[in-house]
């Protein structure tokens, strides 16, 4: 999830997009422009080490959250996980370095392109939503299907209440203890123990089952990008930079088989993802009603056999 600012409970949101999981035999692509240096990004390939002429290989950014928990999407196709610019293992960016969305829509496409992948399906959870959706937009030639999970909603004032959820679901003691870290010398003697605060607090909302939360797989923290402090502030300016958008008329240009998991106990408004759904030709919406904003915890047996159906039927 993008991060409005930096206060605690904010920068607890920020966690979900800028902590990493260690990656065994990683590649580099650069992405950035011809004849200028550029951040590396780290990708790991899974499943089939060469797509099928029929399935389209299935890119999923944010590694570090995902890729040793959706490895039952991995059986009949190759997988593609990459960390985004400045986060998990990719390299460290610059603090005032530009990241907004069409950077992060650049970065996809360079992913692809160094693949050598024709056309991909996209996984995007949370924020990566976002990105999945504007990459279909840029580059609808390319995208064979979207899979959004609780996506960043596609109005402003969607996002503004799911942040309030998010607000409101957060455990004080968490959001304090944090905040005396990082106001006295706490963080700076112990980042590695700010960071797997702010991820467990953040957890203790996304899932609230401490059975499901104990299913995870992934360990989302992990240097070079260990400090959710900076990818709140980075955060910050690319809500910032997007305004008070509104992406209705966007979605309805796009056509895109398109797939739209719902947890009914999740954060996201329920009118976000049906407007999502309504709106994408091709698009219908599945609710979990058992699930909240990271189904493959607490409802993978919903979850998987639904998702799997979907990417089946690209065949």
């Amino acid at each position: 999830m993008p991060c409005p600012g930096l206060v605690p409970r904010a920068v607890l949101a920020a966690a979900l997009s800028c902590v990493s999981l260690p990656l065994a035999g990683c590649t580099s692509v650069d992405s950035g422009a011809p004849g200028k240096s550029a951040p590396a990004i780290h990708t790991h390939l899974a499943g089939e080490a060469a797509p099928l002429p029929t399935t389209p290989p299935l890119v999923v950014p944010a590694a570090r959250w995902l890729d040793r928990d959706l490895t039952p999407l991995e059986a009949g196709r190759t997988v593609l996980y990459y960390d985004l610019a400045g986060r998990g293992r990719s390299a460290p960016l610059p603090e005032n370095a530009p990241v907004n969305l069409e950077r992060e829509v650049a970065d996809l496409e360079s992913v692809r392109a160094a693949n050598g992948f024709e056309r991909i399906a996209i996984l995007g959870w949370g924020y990566q939503g976002a990105i999945a959706l504007r990459y279909a937009l840029a580059h609808p030639d390319r995208t064979a299907a979207l899979v959004l999970i609780a996506p960043l909603p596609a109005r402003r004032d969607l996002w503004e209440r799911t942040r309030s959820a998010f607000e409101a679901r957060i455990d004080p003691r968490a959001v304090a203890r944090l905040e005396k870290m990082r106001a006295g010398p706490g963080k700076r003697r112990d980042p590695l123990a700010y960071a797997r605060g702010v991820l467990d607090a953040s957890l203790a909302v996304f899932v609230p089952d401490p059975q499901a939360r104990a299913r995870m797989k992934s360990d989302p923290v992990v240097l070079p990008n260990l400090d959710p402090d900076l990818a709140a502030r980075r955060k910050r300016r690319a809500l910032h930079e997007l305004g008070d958008w509104d992406w209705t008329e966007d979605l309805s240009r796009l056509e895109v088989p398109t797939l739209v998991l719902h947890g009914d106990r999740g954060l996201v408004p329920i009118e976000s993802d049906t407007l999502y759904a309504d709106t994408i030709r091709g698009a219908r919406l599945v609710r979990l009603p058992d699930a909240g904003d990271m189904p493959w915890l607490d409802a993978p047996d919903e979850f998987f056999p639904t998702v799997e159906a979907f990417l089946s039927a690209l065949r």
